[in-house]
Order: structure tokens, then C-alpha cells, then sequence
């Protein structure tokens, strides 16, 4: 086998030197399989491009051309051409690319064209005098050459796909054990594309009591596959989950059991349906077959392999997923708990009930409906899937839990979908209680169908909101003085004789008490900042006489200086928060980023940060009557720059939607970078946090945050 090797080699050197030719091994995709020989120059510099190098084009052209069966010289570039040759061994197609060469017509043409797309190459016109021309006679002995290669590369080939074989499961095994969350679809794959032994590869999963459903397909003409539907005892697939037995079909075209396959238009030859038993106790359907052959060899054997690999994948992933969120389930419960021997705060413990349920859960959507201890009026604070229903759905609840006369229970419920609420996704509704009175309800929606992993949501929440409501309790007993009650009865005041200065007023409070998030304030200055908010309609010497020993008049004082006509101080002279006052004030009145720009020759680093707050708004927060819905305002999405850790604005950002609950994928979509992108970031945000999972990275951002807050 070795010897092989070399003489494979050996051909390659020569063979390349006497035509003048580079030779390329690839795999169907265009990633090369082999090292690189001959040393034809052109081919050997467009190789080295940045952009638009030759295996690019070489990609792209096997996405164009994809029924090349035989050795062609193709026009890769105007003027510019290749041979391209499939080689099938062993199941598996190679491209040999042998090049580059160009015709003695169009060689000013072509050199023209490569100046213009490369103009930091030099020497084009030398590169071209060395590349071989393109003549009849050059084309046959060119591919009389290739046509000896496929030859020897087949037998080599074939010598090695006994050795291949246990090469590809040994690295299926080890992906479906080391990577634990490696998508389903990505393992299917994997698998299907080491070797082409079948046209297509699926698997089909419990979805109710007698349905099961096709949830992964390999293989572009069983596409229509995916989703597809069907009942126990329903041709070939259903008959096995009565039998349990492994099957194998052949010569089935005509079958009236293929019927179930061509309602999707799809009509395979010969079929295999192997079963295994799934970790929670369902049964699953590994299938798969040929389009073109009607019977199987030995291949039936590799199939069998691959079902205990796909198996044991399940079982793994499973179990991992299942360890891991028992232990992020812990983390987080002891993480609440953390809060309450700490000052607790009202809003940030909301928040975090809001993101940890989110995070865990997995599901759409988390939010908190409660009474506002001040005004009365009733809250949602959101984050994630929002729509029209939102609303509806919330009003549901204050009907239920608030508006009920009957007795609430303490527990857990789940809630379907109704013709009143008309959401679409089950929803986990957990009171939080104090003794007997209902501070709030987290409502947490689940894509969930499983029971089992229904019970295991339920039992978590069940105990978060029993911490949710104690801890609340503190926060609201710590919350709110003597001076916070006059303010806030000096601002109910203003929307008696300046209605739209009260409804500006609410929306600043609002603003500012998330924006203050990221300034690292204390939580009395951010109490200052927000009674500033709704205070900032008065004369500062009347603030000054009514709450005599409160910040609140000076911070009022220094803004309205900051943003009037004539101002008296700089930007830098004044306090933080008569800073974040004047901006938030200016956003709020006008809605216009632009004006609070255009405040400084330079942006400020409190003026950045408000930009970025503003562009990052994720989390949502209503004041809901229960007659009606108030204006929404955005809340700024948990982000927070934590410079001696020296996270990156990426990793900031990933970190900001690890904590909304998105997975990796998601977050992939959502910054057009690829999971395996996202994976390594994640991996270094919790180095650099000191944290092994998502609900420990969570807290850790908000006791971050809170210890900054305190040290000032």
C-alpha cells in the first residue's frame, strides 16, 4: 500500500514536469485531498491570490458543473483553461485538475484581463510565455495522460478502501462521542458524505403516540423527505415499528409499500430500515437505500455500523445535554441565591429571573407580569419571540391571576394555546409568591413536546420562583425612601398641567434605568438619575425646597445648563449623571441620535455608550392596566463591557445574545458568522469569565456588574 503511495507520487512529479502542468487532487467540494505537483507558474500564482484565487474558482465551478463524467478541458477563466477528470473508487469521487494553459489567439486578452483583476502582480506577460498553449493535438495527448492517472488512482483506491472503511467509523465514532452537540443533521451529514455506498440516508423520530416523522435526510433527492409524516404499520418504515426488526428491501419500484415515498416524488430501487431504542425509551428508524440499484452487497453491513454509531450519538448527546442542564439549573439557583445576601435590587433581579428561565428553558419567549409597587399599574417585562399576541397574552394573565377572585394556587401550571390568547407555543406560568400575596408571574414559552423534558422545566421554575419571590420581597422592602414617595407624587402632579412632559418624563425613567446599566453606577445614584428623570419639568430651586437634602436639584440644574442655548459648564464638568440626564432627555424629546451627536466637537464615552444602548435595545418592558396597554419603550439588551477582561466588542456581542437565550446557531444567524465562529468565541468569553456554562456566564454578568456598581 505504501509502495503505491510512492509510485502515485512518482507519476505525479514526472508526468507534471514533461506537460508543463500542475496537477490537483480534490474532493467533490474542491478542497484539495493531495499535495500540490508540477509547477506551472500561472497556476501557481492565481493559486496565491487573496481574492478570486484558483481554488475558489475551482469550488465554484464544481457547484456549476455537477455532471462531469469524464476527463473535459473546461474554460475555468476567459482564455484560461483546465482539465478537470472524476476519479470513482471505492465509492468516493476525486477531481483530478491538471493546468493551466491558454490559446496562442487570446493570449493578450488574457493578459489584459489578469492586470486589470490582479494589478499587484507583475510580470504577466512573462508568467504567460511560460504557459503551455492549447492545441488539438496537445488536448488529446493531455487527456490520453489524465485518463492514465484515473487508472492508477482507482487502483490505489481501491487497495485502500478495506483500510478507509474502519478509517471512517473510527472518526464518526469519535465525532458522535467528543462532540456532544453536534447537531443531528451535521452527523447525518458527516456520515453520509465519507462515503457515496447510498444514494440516501434518513431518520425518522416519535412525534405523538402512533406518528412519527422523517426529522433528518441526506441526499439531494430525498430531500422532500424531511418532515414527512407517517403512522405505525404504514408501509415499509411503519411495518418495522411493529416488527422492531432490522429489514431490507429489494427491487421496489413497483411495491404498492413505495406509495408512502412517491406522494413526495421520490422513488428509491432498494431500501434498508434499521431500529434503536432512544433514551427516552422511543423507538427511531435509521433508513436508507439506492435510487438507481436495486439490490445491496456488502454495503449492507456499513449501513448496520452506522446505526449503532448513530445510536450511541443520540444516547450520548442525551445524556450530556441532560448533566448539563441539571448542573446550569443548579448554578443558576445558586446564583439568585447569591443576590439575596447581597443588596438586592428591584429590576435587576426581574431581569435576571426574565434571562435565566430563557436561557435554560429554550424556549421562544420569557417574561414577568407584575404590579408596579409604586403606581399600581401592571408590568411585562419580555425578551425574546414578540408579536401581536404579546399583549393579548399578558391581559390573559392579569385576568387570571389578578383579577380572579378565586384563590391562586402556588403552582406551576402549563398553559396551551387558547382561542383567546392565540399563541402558538405552551407556556410554563410560575406565581412568585411572599406568604400570601402574588408579587408576579414568569411565563416561560417551550418548543418542548417531550413530557419528560416538560416535567424537568416545570420542576426548575417551580423552585426559581420560590427564591424569585423572596428575593423580590427584600428587594421591595429596601426599595423606595421617604424622598421617592414625594417624587414620585411631584411627577404624578406634572401630568395634571403638562401632559406630554409626563409622558416624556415616564419614558426617561424607563431609559434610564437600564441605560445606567452600563455606567456602573451605584443603585442610589441611579435612583438620583431616575427621580431626575421625572423631576426635570420643575424649577430646580422649587426641587431644592421640596426634597432639601436629594441630589435631585443639582443633577436637573447642571443638564438643563448642558443643553441650553447658552451653557455655563462643559460636558466634563458635571456629574455622570446630569450627563446621561441631558442626553436621555434629548433622545426621549426628539428621537434623533444625530442631535445628541452633535453636542461635543468629539462623542464622549457616555455619548458612545447611549449610541450603542439605543442600536442594542433587546429586552422589552410595558406598564399594562388592566383595561388597556400603555406605550412601549426599548430596554436596553445585557451587555456589558467588562474591560479588565478584556472581551472584544464580538464577544461582547455574542455574550449579549448568549444571555437572550440563543444558541449557537441562532447566534450565527444572527452575526452571519458560522457556528464553529461562535463556538470559539463562547469558549473564551467563559474563560475569560472563569464560568463552565451559559447560566454561570449570566450570573457572573450581573454580580460583575453589581460589584462595580458598589465600589464606586
Amino acid at each position: 500500500m505504501n509502495q503505491n503511495i510512492e509510485v502515485l507520487k512518482e507519476i505525479l512529479d514526472i508526468s507534471s514536469e514533461r506537460f508543463m502542468l500542475s496537477v490537483i487532487t480534490t474532493d467533490v467540494y474542491g478542497e484539495p485531498v493531495l499535495p500540490i505537483k508540477g509547477d506551472n507558474r500561472l497556476c501557481t500564482t492565481l493559486l496565491h491570490q487573496q481574492h478570486d484565487s484558483l481554488l475558489a474558482v475551482m469550488k465554484k465551478t464544481l457547484k456549476e458543473a455537477k455532471n462531469i463524467k469524464n476527463p473535459l478541458v473546461y474554460e475555468i477563466w476567459p482564455g484560461i483553461h483546465t482539465i478537470i477528470a472524476p476519479v470513482t473508487s471505492g465509492g468516493t469521487t476525486y477531481f483530478l485538475w491538471a493546468g493551466l494553459m491558454i490559446e496562442e489567439e487570446t493570449k493578450h486578452l488574457v493578459k489584459k484581463q489578469l492586470e486589470n483583476n490582479y494589478p499587484d502582480v507583475n510580470g504577466w506577460e512573462r508568467v504567460l510565455d511560460e504557459t503551455p498553449i492549447l492545441t488539438i493535438e496537445k488536448k488529446r495527448e493531455w487527456i490520453s495522460w489524465i485518463n492514465k492517472l484515473i487508472k492508477l488512482s482507482s487502483a490505489y483506491s481501491d487497495e485502500r478502501s478495506e483500510y478507509v472503511s474502519y478509517q471512517i467509523y473510527n472518526d464518526l465514532l469519535m465525532d458522535a462521542f467528543q462532540n456532544s452537540d453536534l447537531e443531528l443533521n451535521a452527523l447525518m451529514g458527516k456520515i453520509f458524505g465519507k462515503r457515496n455506498d447510498f444514494d440516501f440516508m434518513g431518520l425518522a423520530e416519535k412525534r405523538e403516540e402512533e406518528t412519527y416523522s422523517i426529522t433528518s435526510v441526506s441526499g439531494e433527492a430525498a430531500q422532500g423527505l424531511l418532515n414527512a409524516e407517517f403512522s405505525v404499520g404504514e408501509g415499509f418504515l411503519g411495518r418495522v415499528l411493529i416488527t422492531g426488526d432490522n429489514e431490507y428491501w429489494e427491487n421496489i419500484k413497483n411495491d404498492p409499500r413505495s406509495y408512502f415515498f412517491n406522494k413526495f416524488q421520490f422513488h428509491p430501487a432498494a431500501l434498508y430500515c434499521f431500529p434503536f431504542t432512544k433514551h427516552d425509551g422511543s423507538l427511531a428508524l435509521f433508513f436508507g437505500g439506492h435510487i438507481t440499484r436495486n439490490t445491496f452487497s456488502k454495503e449492507l453491513e456499513y449501513a448496520k455500523t452506522l446505526a449503532i454509531i448513530l445510536e450511541n450519538s443520540l444516547l450520548t448527546g442525551a445524556l450530556t445535554n441532560e448533566n448539563t442542564q441539571q448542573h446550569q439549573r443548579l448554578s443558576s439557583l445558586v446564583e439568585v441565591c447569591k443576590m439575596m445576601v447581597t443588596r438586592p435590587e428591584y429590576k435587576r433581579i426581574i431581569y435576571i429571573l426574565v434571562d435565566i428561565s430563557l436561557s435554560l428553558v429554550e424556549g421562544p419567549f420569557s417574561c414577568m407580569v407584575l404590579k408596579d409597587s409604586t403606581s399600581g399599574k401592571m408590568k411585562l417585562v419580555s425578551r425574546g419571540d414578540h408579536n401581536e399576541n404579546m399583549g393579548v397574552y399578558a391581559q390573559d394573565v392579569i385576568n387570571r391571576y389578578y383579577n380572579d377572585s378565586q384563590r391562586i394556587s402556588t403552582d406551576v401550571v402549563l398553559k396551551n394555546s387558547s382561542d383567546e390568547t392565540r399563541w402558538e407555543h405552551p407556556v410554563i406560568e410560575c406565581p412568585l409568591f411572599y406568604k400570601d400575596e402574588l408579587l408576579g408571574v414568569l411565563c416561560v414559552g417551550t418548543n418542548s413536546m417531550a413530557q419528560s423534558r416538560l416535567n424537568e422545566d416545570m420542576k426548575f421554575l417551580q423552585t426559581l420562583s420560590i427564591i424569585g419571590g423572596t428575593t423580590l420581597q427584600l428587594a421591595q422592602n429596601q426599595d423606595g425612601g421617604k424622598d421617592d414617595k414625594q417624587v414620585y407624587s411631584l411627577y404624578k402632579a406634572t401630568g395634571q398641567f403638562d401632559p406630554a412632559a409626563f409622558v416624556n418624563a415616564k419614558k426617561a425613567s424607563q431609559m434610564a434605568g437600564e441605560f445606567t446599566g452600563k455606567l456602573g453606577l451605584s443603585s442610589w445614584n441611579v435612583q438620583d438619575l431616575i427621580n431626575s428623570c421625572l423631576l426635570f419639568n420643575y424649577n430646580p430651586a422649587f426641587i431644592r425646597e421640596m426634597i432639601p437634602d436629594s441630589r435631585v436639584a443639582s443633577i436637573v440644574e447642571d443638564a438643563k445648563d448642558l443643553i441650553g442655548e447658552k451653557s455655563t459648564v462643559q460636558w466634563d464638568e458635571v456629574s455622570l449623571e446630569s450627563q446621561s440626564l441631558a442626553i436621555i432627555l434629548t433622545y426621549v424629546k426628539y428621537n434623533n441620535l444625530e442631535i445628541i451627536k452633535s453636542f461635543t466637537s468629539k462623542p464622549s464615552e457616555i455619548m458612545s455608550k447611549f449610541i450603542a444602548f439605543i442600536h442594542d435595545g433587546q429586552l422589552i418592558e410595558e406598564e399594562v392596566s388592566t383595561e388597556a396597554f400603555q406605550s412601549k419603550g426599548n430596554i436596553e439588551s445585557i451587555e456589558q463591557t467588562i474591560k479588565e477582561l478584556k472581551i472584544s466588542p464580538r464577544e461582547q456581542e455574542v455574550l449579549d445574545l448568549v444571555i437572550q437565550g440563543l444558541n449557537n446557531r441562532e447566534i450565527g444567524e444572527k452575526l452571519y458568522i458560522s457556528g464553529h465562529t461562535v463556538k470559539n468565541h463562547v469558549t473564551r468569553i467563559f474563560q475569560k469569565l472563569d464560568v463552565s456554562d451559559r447560566a454561570h456566564a449570566i450570573s457572573k454578568v450581573y454580580q460583575l456588574r453589581y460589584e462595580q456598581s458598589h465600589s464606586n
